[in-house]
Parts: C-alpha cells; sequence; structure tokens
C-alpha cells in the first residue's frame, strides 16, 4: 500500500461519521437505501416470537462475522504486498475494534440489556458495527 493510500484514508470521514450516527442514534435499521434515505425492510421484524427474532439476530451477526472475516483476510493480503507492518498493524486494529464492539454495545444498549430481549439488542448493536466495519475496510481494499 503505498503511502498517498494511506494518507486518502484521512479524506474518508463521511463513512465513518455515518457509521457513528448509524450507532449513536440508537437505531436498529442496519442500512440506509441511499437513493430514497429509508432504511431497507428488517428481515427480523416477522419473526414469530422471542427465540425467532433471537435466531434471526443471531444469524445475522453470524453472516455479519464471515464477511468480517474475509475482507480482512482479503485486506491483509492486498497489504503484505507493500509494507511488511501493515498487516501486523491491521490484526492489532481487529483485536482492539473486537474490544470496543464488546463495550461499546453493553454501554449503548445498557438498559436493554437489562430486560428479556437484551440480548437480541446487544447482537443487533454487534451487527450494525460489523457493517459499518465491513464497508469502512472495503473501501481501504476498493482504494487505489
Amino acid at each position: 500500500m503505498s503511502v498517498s493510500r494511506l494518507f486518502s484514508l484521512s479524506n474518508r470521514v463521511a463513512l465513518g461519521a455515518a457509521a457513528a450516527a448509524m450507532i449513536l442514534s440508537g437505531s436498529l435499521a442496519l442500512a440506509q437505501d441511499a437513493s430514497s434515505g429509508t432504511a431497507p425492510p428488517d428481515p427480523c421484524s416477522n419473526a414469530a416470537d422471542d427465540a425467532a427474532m433471537r435466531s434471526c439476530r443471531q444469524d445475522q451477526l453470524d453472516r455479519a462475522k464471515a464477511e468480517l472475516k474475509d475482507t480482512v483476510t482479503q485486506l491483509s493480503a492486498s497489504l503484505a504486498e507493500g509494507y511488511d507492518q501493515q498487516p501486523k498493524a491491521l490484526a492489532r486494529a481487529q483485536e482492539d475494534w473486537a474490544r470496543f464492539v464488546e463495550s461499546e454495545c453493553k454501554f449503548t444498549e445498557f438498559e436493554s440489556l437489562q430486560g428479556t430481549m437484551g440480548d437480541v439488542y446487544e447482537t443487533a448493536c454487534q451487527t450494525a458495527l460489523y457493517q459499518a466495519r465491513i464497508a469502512r475496510l472495503k473501501e481501504i481494499l476498493d482504494s487505489p
């Protein structure tokens, strides 16, 4: 990865700001349709009961985790072509980010965690953060 590519990353504040706004809004909407400004239909909204909702949210998180793992693998391979320290820096960043996700969702969903569906809110929070991280890393991966 070139130095200019690294510096161009600082110009990508919009995605980070959008992810932060999504997280801070407390919304369970996982993404927005750019053309209409509306959230896509929530595939878990029609869950028949609490167990189905838990299962649906966990499936979403599991898919996001798998996609993030694939994205990190691709990015790490791409970075290895440049500076040898970058893949190590990415691995450290991922470890730190994983701790952040756990802490952030426990903080932002604190009141919800006290209820019977607290785990569902925490899982939705984690999924939103994973999706934002995937988008961010794909942006880096796709940059020239």
